[in-house]
C-alpha cells in the first residue's frame, strides 16, 4: 500500500465506524450491545493526510487490511 500523493508506504490512519444497538424497554434504556465488527470508513496517509481510495487497492491488499483490522 502506497500513498499516491507523497509515496508513503509505512504509516496510515484508519477510521472505522462502530454501530451499537440501544434498546429502550418499559421507559428505560438497556446497555448498548455491539453489532458485529466495525465498518472501515476511511483510510488516510499519515504523512500528508490524503485519502487512500479503498477501491483502488488490489483485492489481496484490501482483504489483508480488513482482516488485520477486524472490519467488514
Amino acid at each position: 500500500m502506497t500513498c499516491p500523493n507523497c509515496g508513503n508506504s509505512e504509516n496510515f490512519l484508519v477510521k472505522t465506524l462502530q454501530m451499537y444497538l440501544l434498546r429502550v424497554a418499559d421507559g428505560s434504556m438497556q446497555p448498548p450491545q455491539e453489532e458485529g465488527r466495525p465498518a472501515l470508513f476511511e483510510l488516510l496517509c499519515d504523512e500528508c493526510d490524503s485519502t487512500i481510495d479503498l477501491d483502488a487497492l488490489d483485492a489481496a491488499t484490501r482483504r489483508d487490511l480488513m482482516v488485520s483490522l477486524g472490519t467488514r
